[in-house]
């Protein structure tokens, strides 16, 4: 027992020699960091006003960066002083000494195109026959919103990963057009289709793959649980929905009609990565 207590003793003892614990020495958070005069320290300690403070600014001879001008700009404004400020003098007619010359680069306003199409219906007098004006590719009747748009709302949604509120509400903003669920629902699917022959191309490519990785989730679709599946090869990934409970090979694609688990399109998410995205490298 003598004993015992004489090794409690000395571990008493280095601990007290020991700093407290501070956000710096330990795993502890900054705000359970104790000032010296006892209380909380959630703040640094202000600076002291004869320390010298570095300059924040380019190092000696580092290179100035500077936007390169373009050659051909879209709209060239010319100004010319009339008067002098200093005496009044008319400059009208003095060639001027050097020219100064700036480039600023801006957005062109932004208004929606409203195409009308008008097909008209005309009865062939030979036969009887009633002939109707074809439309041209990407004014479709069953379409309501152009390629563009239909383009720009994909990559909104699924390249910067805007949910479909956020969506609305940019296109509203920046474009000023007003989209309905509906009507994004059936850009997306519209996109979707768009992507298939790239998806099977994709799927061709990674099976030819001599190492394939691959990881899944659940998710919810159509009020169902789904698999969500991602197969990795060296120059694609493909993602890929199913109904197997985690067996399922990349030779049997599926997909559905509706997708709620995640923020992706039925056969949109099906697109082309760079590997180093999917590593984290």
């Amino acid at each position: 027992m003598l004993q015992l207590a004489e090794h409690l003793e000395r571990l008493e003892a280095e601990r007290l020699k020991r700093p407290p614990p501070t956000s710096r020495n330990s795993s502890q958070p900054p705000s359970r960091d104790t000032a010296p005069t006892g209380g909380c320290r959630c703040q640094k300690p202000n600076v002291p006003a004869r320390k010298r403070r570095r300059h924040r600014r380019a190092k000696a001879g580092h290179p100035k960066a500077d936007r390169s001008l373009v050659d051909n700009p879209t709209q060239v404004v010319k100004r010319h002083p009339s008067t002098c400020t200093r005496c009044g003098h008319d400059l009208q007619g003095v060639a001027p000494a050097r020219t100064v010359q700036r480039q600023i680069t801006e957005l062109p306003e932004i208004k929606p195109v409203v195409i009308e199409t008008r097909q008209h219906d005309v009865t062939c007098p030979g036969c009887g026959h009633t002939e109707r004006g074809r439309l041209s590719l990407g004014l479709e009747a069953e379409r309501q919103f152009g390629p563009r748009l239909e383009a720009t709302v994909a990559y909104l949604q699924y390249q910067q990963h805007l949910s479909h509120e956020r969506t609305q509400a940019t296109m509203t903003d920046v474009f000023g057009i007003t989209l309905s669920e509906g009507g994004q629902a059936c850009i997306v699917e519209r996109a979707g289709l768009a992507a298939q022959a790239q998806a099977n191309a994709l799927r061709d490519e990674i099976r030819q793959s001599a190492v394939i990785g691959s990881d899944e989730r659940g998710v919810r679709a159509d009020g169902r649980n789904w698999w969500e599946w991602v197969f990795v090869s060296a120059p694609a990934a493909r993602f890929q929905l199913s109904r197997a409970i985690r067996s399922y090979p990349i030779s049997r694609p599926r997909s559905v009609s509706r997708y709620e688990g995640c923020n992706e399109a039925p056969l949109f998410r099906q697109r082309r990565m760079r590997l180093p995205t999917l590593t984290g490298d």
